[in-house]
């Protein structure tokens, strides 16, 4: 059962509920500031950011086309671009390349700020940049084709993902 002190009266003469005691140290505390009081108090503080880094793709090509010239001179230039956004937080990134398929023996990657070329399988590519950024990227590849690689239409073979350093 509440204490009469637990309870307020009102203008009108009623009682009221009881009054919860956090909002009587807060009234406390402002009558205090009102008065005069000197009241301070320190609360640390802080905040911890996780590393991030997220890729938005923008466009890339839906095929492969692996012509019989290409296969007799053992590579395909892909000139249409792969473009994304790239968002981070950290002093840059490590771009991910998967082959989906068995077609490439090396995948060269241009683009970046040096030509990179990877196992027929992928790889990592690691990109400094500014410690928090926005990047649009444009990579293009020549996809060095193995021995298994035949001519014809194929969907488009690599996948990226990003992240942080």
């Amino acid at each position: 059962m509440a204490s009469p002190s637990d309870r307020f009266s009102r203008a009108d003469g009623s009682r009221g509920q009881p009054l919860p005691r956090a909002a009587v140290l807060l009234a406390g505390i402002a009558i205090g500031s009102l008065c005069g009081a000197d009241t301070r108090s320190l609360l640390p503080v802080s905040a911890t950011v996780m590393p991030y880094a997220r890729l938005t793709a923008i466009a890339a090509p839906a095929t492969l086309a692996v012509s019989a010239e290409d296969v007799a001179r053992g590579y395909v230039d892909v000139v249409e671009p792969t473009t994304f956004a790239v968002a981070h937080n950290t002093p840059g990134y490590v771009l991910e390349v998967y082959a989906l398929l068995p077609l490439a023996a090396e995948i060269d990657v241009y683009g970046l700020p040096q030509q990179v070329r990877l196992t027929g399988s992928g790889g990592s590519i690691e990109h400094r940049a500014a410690a928090a950024s926005h990047e649009n990227l444009a990579l293009t590849y020549r996809v060095v084709l193995g021995p298994q690689a035949r001519p014809g239409t194929y969907p488009w073979p690599l996948q990226l993902a990003v992240r942080p350093l």
